[in-house]
């Protein structure tokens, strides 16, 4: 870990940027969604990412549920819920990265107008999934 520390400062400085100088505290995960006033976000889209990939059974039960009942019409209804569920937890989380890492990027005063782009680009890539769904949904139906 040492090592990989000496390499980020010096990385930074190469940025003008002497890390040493940064003595604050990390705050927690609430905490920071707070900060950009985004504590729905926190209780929605954060605590269902953390809940799926801590193995929560919910997808699981669901699929049992549907074998057990035989019933093609709400295995297909629960496949599309999957499968929109996930890409728009994919769309969420990369935002949220693309975010914090212009948020880093601006608190050390280096330019990140490039990860804005990147940012509002998936903001439509998520506007678009939305607006698209009904026809997606028809595909994974058949």
């Amino acid at each position: 870990m040492s090592d990989y520390e000496a390499v980020l400062k010096r990385a930074m400085l190469a940025q003008g940027v002497n890390i040493d100088n940064y003595d604050a505290k990390w705050p927690s995960a609430f905490d920071r969604f707070r900060l950009i006033n985004d504590e729905i976000g926190y209780r929605t889209i954060y605590t269902a990412l953390c809940s799926q990939s801590h193995n929560d059974p919910e997808d699981l039960l669901n699929q049992l549920l549907c074998r057990s009942l035989n019933h093609d019409g709400f295995t297909s209804a629960k496949k599309a819920e999957q499968y929109f569920f996930s890409l728009y937890m994919i769309l969420q989380a990369i935002k949220y990265h693309v975010m914090a890492s212009a948020m880093y990027l601006g608190k050390l005063e280096i330019s990140c107008e490039v990860l804005a782009l990147k940012c509002n680009e998936i903001l439509d890539l998520i506007e678009s999934s939305q607006q698209h769904k009904d026809s997606l949904l028809t595909e994974l139906s058949e």
